[in-house]
């Protein structure tokens, strides 16, 4: 194409070329300045087209920014403008540099290089399944590998709703370039829009190609759709151990996946990836019987050190008990087996697919136009749903419990816990034995400080589970942590850390597992490993995520926590600058993470004395919690305490008191009354109560907190000594001199032997002992 054929802007983007075209749109490479930065622009490319057309443009755009995931092209923004005179629709996506799945195979890299590429895409197109979005347009030219070696897919959602008959002959005769990726029954109308397995199919194929050099079946000569259909019908995929030098193991992998009937495939991409990376670490794969032969192969590859006796007892044994269980079962195994995949695959594609027509629901009645909100906000969206969900009356038992399930994390991520127990509740009766909805009804018991159901809950779901999941492990962990335990908690997160095998493979697991060693590591008291910890972690992640990555955040802020902590607030005022830009930037200015970033930006100018900098941040920081995510939510009870200490150095006692009581009373709400961050708004009240003389109350709140403190942790704890030095304060206030030195000394100790005789809690608590001496003094002479 020439370049007068490309218009120089479109909206706020300066064209630099075009990078692909297809039937309705066009992608171009454009500039943009703020930030700076290019991106690829998909345009579509008149308004005159039908109206199918149009609705698909737009559906992709909604389906593309609900795909939150690092190896999937991130959505920047979306608009109208007017070019060259006419009215066009655009969006704006991450811009994606490397070699397509193809030239990266057709540079030599075998399969050890391959296979853990396909299965990081197959869990990333598992991901997209999970959020009601088939892809059904996999190719290698859809697949993308970065400088860095991760793998990145583009083009979801073109394709993923059902459409009419009409319209899927039309999308067929748009993409015939693509025919020999998608699946038979997409090919003959006869399958389901929504079924994961027609992903599954094309990833097969994908992987087959990549390792062979051709496609699985001979389709020289064969561009159309009818003489596709023709070999399809006639013909069979050569076996993958026929064109190139592979296992049996992998020729199994593989050949299930690309297999002609959906019944006969892996269920789901997850699946076909667990088998990928079973294959990789020399286990045993689930697409074949595990036959005492083929497991005694495996046992001797991955443990060559065992002796020859050992070796020959472990084969009798595998032997003996396999070919019992044979024996036992295997008429009954031939007959059910393959009727009872089938089952499951329809049943979990139906619910898929209900799923997916539910939010697809969900998101057209928030559309702007049926509301009337012009914008809605997140807690406003999800009740709309949960009344929807009331309503319909057509949802299996399943769905709805799915459903309620996913409602029931969004209230908890939201803060609301009384509708997020709601929900978990009603999933849960509908579906007792759900894992899910166990694992989702433990984490909002937790984040209601209710210990000892969560608890009981754990239980249950560890003698269902047998402690093989690592989900399951994570919430015994987090349980831990949360009630104190904080040793246990992190050696049982270092245990799932070791077992998981790759981080990136496993990044949905790893991540928080990170994440909560982090914390409670801080929590602790033990911040210099906390911050290594958080160092370390980001080492691995930065050259594999995008800089604007929730994780990366995560971790950045864990680094600016530890060094506001050591009184380094000047040298945490940068990081925190960058990484606020770099969240604006990733995720928008009122993305929660975004607007959290902002609250600890306010909270290092306050402690650098810069007042009227840090006012600004943290009133504009209450103001969009407040509005977006409610009072409830802890980040917003979080920015009130912050705001509270400024108005009390800003000598504003009374609104000071007012709201650092509305935060505790928050927190006790929503954490429990024993919860860390209650503890801590005890204390901030009681630190305010005593700036306004009022020692008495003071006492009495940090009695609560040290007797709390004590029976959880210990006199020797660091936070300990730190509320024992503030109590100790009090009691001096108060005039109960001999009651504030019991605190004041064994405070003093520990602090000192915990952070060192620099720290600011130990100088704290060594001039609160001062001060202690002078008004025993000054009380003698009087």
């Amino acid at each position: 194409m020439s370049e007068q054929h490309w218009p120089e802007r479109i909206g706020p983007y300066e064209i630099q070329g075009v990078l692909g075209e297809g039937a309705i749109g066009r992608v171009y490479l454009a500039r943009q300045h703020n930030p700076d930065r290019d991106v690829a622009l998909k345009v579509l490319k008149s308004l005159s087209l039908t109206a199918d057309a149009q609705r698909r443009f737009e559906r992709e755009i909604a389906a593309l920014s609900a795909l939150e995931h690092p190896h999937i092209a991130r959505v920047y923004a979306a608009g109208e403008s007017e070019s060259a005179g006419e009215h066009v629709q655009w969006f704006a996506m991450e811009r994606i540099e490397g070699q397509d799945l193809r030239r990266f195979a057709e540079a030599g890299r075998g399969p050890a290089r391959i296979l853990p590429l396909v299965a990081t895409i197959a869990r990333t197109v598992h991901f997209a399944h999970t959020r009601g979005v088939v892809h059904r347009d996999i190719k290698p030219g859809n697949i993308l590998v970065r400088g860095n070696g991760t793998p990145c897919v583009l083009d979801f959602g073109v394709a993923h709703l059902a459409e009419t008959d009409a319209t899927q002959l039309t999308q067929m005769a748009e993409t015939l370039g693509t025919l020999p990726y998608m699946s038979p029954e997409t090919l003959m109308g006869t399958g389901a829009a929504d079924d994961p397995r027609i992903d599954v199919y094309a990833l097969g194929v994908v992987t087959y190609e990549a390792i062979a050099g051709r496609l699985p079946y001979d389709t020289r000569g064969k561009t159309t759709l009818v003489g596709l259909l023709d070999v399809l019908h006639h013909g069979s995929p050569t076996p993958l151990r026929q064109i190139a030098p592979v296992s049996s193991d992998l020729d199994t992998i593989v050949m299930k996946a690309i297999a002609h009937a959906p019944e006969h495939r892996y269920a789901s991409a997850a699946e076909f990836a667990a088998d990928l990376e079973r294959y990789l670490a020399g286990q045993p794969i689930s697409a074949r019987p595990p036959s005492a032969r083929y497991l005694a192969g495996l046992f001797i590859r991955r443990h060559k050190a065992v002796t020859a006796a050992a070796a020959l007892v472990v084969v009798s044994l595998l032997g003996a008990t396999i070919t019992s269980a044979r024996y036992a079962n295997a008429e009954a195994r031939a007959r059910t087996v393959a009727d009872m995949a089938r089952q499951q695959a329809e049943q979990n594609a139906q619910e898929l697919g209900a799923v997916n027509q539910f939010l697809v629901d969900m998101i057209e009645n928030a559309n702007p136009n049926m509301v009337a909100k012009r914008e809605l906000t997140i807690g406003e969206i999800v009740d709309q749903a949960a009344r929807q969900l009331n309503l319909d009356s057509s949802l299996s038992v399943p769905v709805r419990a799915s459903v309620q399930t996913s409602l029931a994390k969004v209230y908890d991520g939201l803060g609301d816990l009384d509708n997020a127990k709601a929900q978990a509740d009603a999933a849960l009766a509908a579906t007792p034995d759900s894992l899910e909805a166990m694992a989702t009804k433990v984490s909002v018991l937790l984040n209601l400080g209710d210990h000892d159901a969560a608890d009981q809950l754990l239980d249950t779901m560890e003698q269902a589970d047998q402690g093989e999941s690592a989900y399951v492990q994570q919430l015994r962990a987090r349980y831990l942590g949360l009630t104190g335990e904080y040793d246990a908690a992190v050696q049982m997160l270092d245990a799932i850390l070791a077992d998981s095998g790759n981080l990136e493979s496993n990044m949905q697991l790893t991540m928080p597992v990170q994440q909560l060693k982090v914390r409670f590591l801080y929590e602790s008291g033990q911040f210099d490993r906390a911050a290594t910890v958080a160092d370390s972690a980001t080492d691995y992640w930065a050259p594999r995520l995008h800089a604007g990555h929730p994780h990366l955040l995560s971790l950045s802020n864990a680094r600016i926590v530890a060094l506001m902590d050591q009184g380094k607030n000047a040298e945490a005022l940068p990081i925190a600058k960058s990484n606020f830009e770099v969240a604006v930037d990733a995720l928008g200015a009122d993305h929660p993470s975004t607007v959290s970033k902002h609250q600890i930006l306010g909270r290092i100018h306050r402690n650098l004395g810069q007042l009227d900098e840090a006012e600004t941040i943290l009133l504009a920081v209450l103001e969009s919690q407040r509005t977006n995510m409610g009072d409830g939510f802890e980040g917003t009870l979080t920015t009130m305490a912050e705001v509270a200490y400024l108005q009390e150095l800003q000598g504003k006692l009374g609104e000071a008191e007012a709201l650092y009581r509305e935060a505790l009373a928050g927190f006790a709400r929503t954490s429990g009354p024993e919860h860390f961050r209650t503890l801590t708004a005890r204390n901030n009240l009681a630190a305010c109560l005593m700036t306004a003389g009022k020692h008495d109350e003071a006492v009495q709140q940090l009695e609560q907190v040290v007797a709390t403190m004590e029976a959880k942790v210990g006199t020797q704890h660091p936070f300990w000594g730190a509320y024992a030095s503030s109590l100790g304060k009090a009691y001096t206030g108060a005039g109960r001199y001999v009651e504030a030195r019991a605190m004041l000394e064994p405070a003093l100790a520990v602090l000192t032997e915990a952070f060192g005789p620099e720290h600011r809690h130990t100088t704290n608590a060594l001039q609160r002992l001062e001060a202690l001496d002078v008004a025993e003094r000054n009380a003698g002479q009087s």
